[in-house]
């Protein structure tokens, strides 16, 4: 190792250090553009090799050149030595891309297998050189990071469709439990939210030509989380956060226990709140469960209808078409006007969750709760309850437990879990995401870790 990597590696790794040298500045910007240069002529160069293009010889040059260059930069750092070393492991590794690329459009299995071994001892070796080269970079820690860049490169290279419209195409195609109800990328358009991500260890995924971005793993928790919450002091972020939970399960099973309680367990009921009950739903002619199935529906075509109409009508005609329907209903005596205030409320709470495609899992999942409560009252709710939580402890999404923190336990994350803790008390990123679990410098650990000690 040349004294000047150790030298660079101490200064980087000085708990006591205040800001970033020069050096260090110039080194980072300078290591930005190549990766920038390396994403660009990456990309150049699938399209190419794909769409059989005469250039493609000349775009893996340019991207091999990039290599060399991201080897020059560690050079008065590391010595010359290590940036030729560096950028021949980076060369050697495009290469290996570059055959799988053509191997992939052949179909060729058995050089595709023989090629991603060749990937993972490449990887191995850069993994062992960085460890070498900076005592920050435990070698299990590299090693994995990069098995997990060639496994997720691996399922998008394995995504074969004649075109992709959409973050959506991609997304499908990388959910594991593809039958799930539930999410398992998170996606976004929000630069804010795809920075946090990445400083959490995530991965990002941008699909040329669309907006939004996949972020993976997640988590039950990330998706009902809002970065809003990380904007107000930490008691408001709580006492949102608390909201929102509680609303999650009023819009997943407040129906289903209005028809639970009404039809096996009215002794549940106040009296005097029964009686108005019993009077409300004198006239209708159906059982609690249809009544509700009904509302429910058309709570829902209202929905994608304001969704359809043209957005400075939309808003207008879906708040006046609930009003009157559901007025014209009540008067009808086809539902009741406590499942009116019921179906409604559930709809409001369901506009509380942040992530739209778990919003719309939570509606989804409501209507077999609702068939498990007009058939087995409050018994069957808390069976259909079972029935998501093992689904939910049995999901992953890239390896990573769907309600981690809380299954498997994990107590040093529950605190921007259940809370959203002050940013001083976030010393530390998530256990279950990324390897380097530093979030804040060292100075102010030391401070904190005093604190906790005298209290």
């Amino acid at each position: 190792m040349p004294a000047g990597g150790s030298a660079l590696a101490k200064e980087g790794g000085q708990k006591n250090s205040a800001c970033l040298s020069p050096k260090m500045v110039q080194l980072k910007s300078d290591m930005q553009k190549a990766w920038i240069d390396h994403t660009i002529w990456t990309r150049s160069y699938i399209v190419s090799v794909m769409s059989n293009r005469p250039d493609a010889k000349d775009v893996l040059d340019r991207l091999l050149q990039n290599q060399q260059d991201i080897g020059n930069l560690i050079k008065p750092y590391y010595g010359e030595e290590a940036g030729n070393k560096l950028a021949e492991l980076l060369r050697e590794q495009i290469q290996i891309a570059g055959k799988i690329v053509a191997a992939a459009k052949t179909g060729n299995q058995a050089d595709l297998k023989k090629l991603d071994a060749d990937w993972h001892r490449n990887a191995d070796d850069i993994a062992k050189f960085l460890s070498a080269a900076n005592p920050n970079w435990p070698f299990k820690t590299t090693q994995d990071m990069f098995y997990t860049h060639l496994q997720l490169i691996t399922e998008l290279g394995n995504i074969e469709i004649d075109g992709v419209l959409g973050s959506s195409y991609v997304e499908e195609f990388l959910d594991h439990s593809r039958f799930s109800p539930f999410p398992q990328v998170q996606y976004t358009e929000r630069p804010d939210v795809v920075s946090a991500a990445l400083l959490e260890g995530r991965v990002a995924i941008i699909v040329d030509g669309t907006p939004m971005v996949l972020l993976a793993p997640v988590t039950l928790w990330m998706l009902l989380q809002s970065a809003e919450d990380y904007y107000q002091r930490y008691i408001a972020g709580t006492w949102i956060r608390w909201i929102r939970y509680l609303f999650v399960f009023i819009s997943l099973l407040l129906p289903s226990v209005y028809v639970a309680i009404t039809t096996f367990h009215p002794e549940m009921i106040p009296p005097k709140l029964l009686m108005t009950i019993a009077a409300s739903r004198e006239i209708v002619p159906f059982p609690a469960l249809i009544e509700a199935f009904i509302m429910e529906i058309s709570f829902e075509a209202l929905r994608e209808a304001a969704v359809r109409i043209p957005k400075s009508i939309g808003q207008a005609v879906s708040i006046i078409g609930a009003l009157i329907i559901g007025t014209a209903a009540v008067q009808a005596g086809i539902v009741s006007a406590a499942m009116v205030i019921i179906v409604s409320f559930t709809g409001i709470a369901s506009f509380i969750i942040p992530h739209f495609d778990l919003g719309l899992s939570i509606r989804l999942l409501r209507f077999p709760i609702m068939i498990f409560a007009g058939l087995f009252g409050l018994f069957g709710i808390i069976c259909g309850l079972l029935l998501i939580y093992i689904h939910l402890i049995n999901l992953r999404s890239f390896g990573m437990p769907y309600l981690a923190p809380m299954t498997p336990l994990i107590i040093g994350d529950l605190k921007d879990t259940y809370v959203r803790a002050p940013w001083w008390y976030l010393r530390k990123r998530p256990s279950t995401a990324g390897k380097n679990k530093i979030r804040q410098g060292s100075k102010r650990i030391q401070e904190t870790e005093l604190e906790e000690d005298g209290d």
